[in-house]
Order: structure tokens, then sequence, then C-alpha cells
């Protein structure tokens, strides 16, 4: 086997290498010629060769310029852009405006319902509400606690006692409802008041023995006795026998200052019924002002067993035990006084 060497890869050939063949010659100098079609680099064009510019372009500074030209070519190049674009622009800026007018016109549309509603819901469920915002309306509104509300800010306080009573008892009838309101002003002092819810429970029953006693009894207090007899008369002539009837005559002959009158009326009254508490507290009133000192006592200590919290009647206890220079029966007496009433 004959060993590799490197130097047989050099492409110089061996001095004592054959000479080449003559007949072969041909092939050599056709890979000449075609190493030299693929090397050799081609020739640069003559300006003949050119091709002519067109006789009708002229020279001028865009020529002198290309730097110019090429600014020139971009700017036509915008300019065919912007003509392409601007079809569409102006359609879009004409439907623009038209579109935010009718956006605009929902907003507003939105808002005024929204405000509307805002104030149909304030108006019937928020109590700071104004009166005046409602007096304007066509209808009063639905709902029966806002009318009682309105009304009690303005000052109208029968209407609001109206109201407030159909509220609590819808079904129960009108002259039960003014006589209820009118003991409630009769027994917390409000006399007036109670002259008025009476004289309607009248109007609504004349003959009602109990509206006419009431109605006397609150006349009296207020030191109107013409009313008062008026009033107390014809409870009289409808129920004679009527006990409350009785008593209401009686009491009004004591704020009369008839005191002896009085006393005679209120014994009979407590006589035939011995619970009854108002009359016995009058005659009690009555009998010290009369200066029967012992009776007053025995009748305000039956008071004070019918009517434990009514403390006119410990306060006239502790008089009477002062009157008896019982200072210690006093004291506890008008110390239960202010209790009940410590105004």
């Amino acid at each position: 086997m004959t060993e590799y060497r490197p130097e047989q890869d050099q492409l110089s050939e061996p001095d004592d290498a054959p000479a080449a063949d003559d007949s072969q010659s041909w092939l050599f100098e056709a890979e000449e010629d075609t190493q030299g079609d693929i090397f050799e680099p081609a020739p640069p064009p003559e300006a003949a060769d050119l091709e002519e510019e067109p006789a009708s372009r002229t020279s001028t500074a865009e020529d002198a310029d290309p730097d110019r030209v090429v600014d020139d070519a971009g700017e036509a190049g915008a300019e065919d852009i912007t003509a392409q674009a601007s079809p569409y622009e102006d359609d879009d800026a004409k439907v623009a405006p038209e579109d935010e007018a009718a956006q605009s016109s929902s907003d507003d549309d939105d808002d005024a319902k929204v405000a509307a509603e805002d104030e149909a819901a304030l108006a019937s469920n928020d109590p700071n509400t104004p009166a005046e915002a409602l007096a304007d309306a066509d209808e009063e509104p639905p709902n029966p606690l806002v009318q009682t509300f309105l009304k009690l800010r303005e000052g109208r306080r029968r209407e609001t006692a109206d109201l407030h009573q159909d509220i609590v008892k819808p079904a129960e009838p009108p002259a039960v409802a003014q006589m209820d309101r009118g003991k409630k002003h009769d027994e917390t002092g409000r006399h007036e008041m109670a002259v008025e819810e009476f004289l309607e429970a009248v109007e609504l029953d004349p003959e009602n023995v109990d509206a006419l006693t009431r109605l006397a009894a609150a006349y009296g207090a207020l030191g109107r006795f013409v009313e008062a007899d008026e009033a107390i008369g014809k409870a009289m002539k409808i129920a004679p026998e009527d006990v409350e009837v009785q008593a209401g005559e009686a009491i009004l002959s004591f704020r009369k200052g008839l005191y002896s009158e009085a006393e005679v009326r209120l014994k009979r009254v407590c006589t035939a019924h011995s619970s009854h508490g108002p009359a016995h507290f009058y005659r009690g009133e009555a009998l010290n002002r009369l200066g029967r000192v012992e009776e007053a006592v025995e009748t305000m200590e039956r008071t004070i067993q019918l009517q434990p919290r009514n403390w006119r009647a410990y306060h006239t206890l502790g008089m009477l035990f002062d009157r008896l220079e019982d200072r210690e029966r006093a004291s506890e007496m008008y110390r239960r006084a202010r209790e009940l009433n410590p105004l």
C-alpha cells in the first residue's frame, strides 16, 4: 500500500511530470475561455448605450438638486394619500357632529328622566322634603305617613292627629276617634284642643251624652260657663239619670265656686257609685274649701285608692295634714306628689 503524503495535494505539478498531449490542447483553451467569462468583471456600459431622456424635459433647479427632487416626490405622494383619504374624512367630519348631538340629546333626556325620578322619590319618601315642594302638586302624596309629617311641620295639629288616628285605627268610627283625642287633650290640660275635638264629636252625633258632658267640663276648665251650662243642659235632657252627667253637673258647680252645692251633688254620686274617682276627688276639694278638714282627708284617702297616680290628690292631702299639724305625713304626701309630677 502506498503511504499518503500531504505534499500530494499541492496543485503544482512535479518537474518530472510528462508533457501534455497536443491532441488535448483544445480542451485547455476552452476551459480558459470559460473561466474568463465567469470570473472577469463585465465592462462598464458605454454612454451611447444609455437610454436618451425625452426631449420635452428641461433642465431645472431640481436637476441640480437631487435632494429637492426626493423631497418633492415625498410631498407629492403625501398629497396623493391625503387626496384619497379626504372623502372619507369629510364624511366622518359630517357624521361626528351628528353623533355627538344625538348622544348629547340622549344624555340630556336621560339626565332629565333621572332628575324627575329623584325628585319624585324625594317627595314621596324623604321626611326632609319641604312642605312647599308638595303644596303645588295636583295630588297629595299617597303615603299617609308623609302627609302626617308634613301637616305636623305646618302646625296643623288637628289634621295630624286625624291622620295618625286613621293610620292606627282605620276602621274606628269617626266620633270615637274624636272622643279619644279630646280625652287625651283634657287629661294633659290642653282644654281648648279638647273643646274642638268634643265639638266635632257632637257634630257627628248630636245626642252623644259623653261628648256633651266632656265638652261642658272642658268649657268649665276654661271658665266659659255659658257654653258649659248649655252643653250640660243638653246632656241632662237626654240622660238625666246618667251618673257621668250628674257628676259633670256637680263638677261644673265646683268650678263656678259653688262649693256647698257641688259637695251635696258629689256626695250623692259618691254614695251611689263608690268607685267614681273624679267625684271623690272634687268632693274632697270642696270639703277642703269649706273647712271640713277631717271629712276632706277621709275623702282624699279614698281618692288615692281609686286614682293612685293622681298627684293633685297627694298634694291636697299634704296641705290637709299641714292643717292638722301632722308634719311627717304631710311631708310624705308632698314627696309622693313630686314623684308623680316632677315638673
